[in-house]
């Protein structure tokens, strides 16, 4: 299905922007193969044709990939999140280091239109709208005044047992996304919430048993949850099992169990990316090693492995790989970076989902 086209060394984060890898390798970042920027690159994120980066200066540095222009903002190095092209959240302390302050920042207007006591960590936005979360709420936050507009409480929902027999209340582990009008998020203990956007009422509950969990080994995972808008479903690559979950009635359905089967033909997923009809996905097989060394194509429908390839020496694969229309990107821990083509027999349908 693929084949390996390119290795490259010395690399660090990346993202597909605009059909293209944008990278760090050494001192640079490049798209594809164009330098874009040239020096120490500490992290950088991107919003549509835009790329905020820092250097080890602390400096940020926004970057326009369509006119290569670049602007710099020295005191905005702690950038959460973009809301929009012109709208960022980001943290500062205070002078005596001991109020932390939440912050939106317009990048056009070069100005701070609020600045309050952090109260919310985790900032989240999708559809041009702010969620974040602390131990005891979830909120929706008014992007003009940085007020809560609503909060959801943890309280009502009680605890849960860990494994080892401790009581603890739940947090919130991860924003997955909108679907329709509801805000879906994953809990402690694999609960997952629907909450209705305007008003915060929760509006489904899934609590998913951990009855995988135990000395057996199988297991499920946060990593590996993606929203099937066109089909109302998520789409759970967890652990050991492929899950469908029906977002209209939040019923679980197992695709797909690796674990209940011989030990050479076991897999432990780690991460995966969505695109159409399929998981691209990084793991184990066979129990071999704790990390990641393989990378694979899987239908989402029927849980089938398409395409599976091993990589040797590589530390582990700890991203998810990346996908356009006939490449596959994968980073190592030891800082490789492999290229893979989709080989031009291959009629596998790679369209979007979303």
């Amino acid at each position: 299905m693929y084949k390996i086209i390119k290795k490259t060394e010395k690399t660090g984060g990346s993202e597909i922007v605009k059909g293209k890898l944008l990278y760090v390798q050494d001192k640079s970042l490049k798209l594809d193969n164009e330098v874009i920027y040239q020096g120490n690159i500490s992290w950088f994120k991107t919003q549509n044709d835009l790329v905020f980066l820092v250097d080890n200066f602390k400096t940020g540095i926004l970057i326009n990939l369509n006119n290569k222009l670049k602007k710099e903002y020295p005191n905005l190095n702690s950038l959460s999140l973009f809301i929009n092209d012109n709208e960022v959240i980001y943290s500062h302390n205070s002078e005596d280091y001991l109020t932390q302050y939440k912050a939106k920042f317009n990048l056009k207007t070069n100005k701070k239109e609020w600045n309050i006591k952090s109260y919310f960590t985790n900032p989240f936005s999708v559809n041009n709208e702010l969620y974040g979360n602390n131990k005891e709420f979830i909120y929706k936050i008014d992007l003009e005044k940085g007020n809560p507009l609503w909060q959801f409480s943890f309280s009502p929902l009680g605890t849960y047992t860990t494994p080892q027999g401790k009581k603890k209340p739940y947090e919130v582990q991860k924003f997955i996304g909108v679907w329709q009008k509801e805000l879906l998020v994953l809990l402690s203990n694999f609960r997952f919430l629907a909450l209705h956007i305007k008003t915060g009422k929760c509006s489904k509950d899934l609590s998913v048993k951990d009855y995988f969990g135990g000395v057996d080994g199988n297991y499920l995972s946060n990593s590996g949850i993606h929203i099937d808008q066109k089909n109302s479903r998520m789409i759970w690559l967890s652990g050991t099992t492929l899950f469908h979950i029906d977002l209209s009635n939040f019923q679980l359905k197992t695709i797909k169990n690796y674990w209940h089967v011989p030990q050479k033909e076991k897999w432990r997923f780690m991460s995966s990316t969505l695109r159409g009809n399929y998981l691209y996905f990084t793991g184990d097989k066979g129990l071999e090693y704790v990390v990641a060394t393989r990378i694979g194509v899987m239908n989402i429908e029927t849980g089938e492995i398409l395409w599976q390839q091993q990589l040797q020496k590589t530390g582990g694969l700890p991203n998810a790989p990346q996908v356009t229309e006939d490449k596959l990107y994968v980073h190592t821990v030891n800082g490789q970076l492999y290229i893979f083509e989709k080989e031009e027999h291959d009629s596998t349908d790679l369209q979007s989902v979303h």
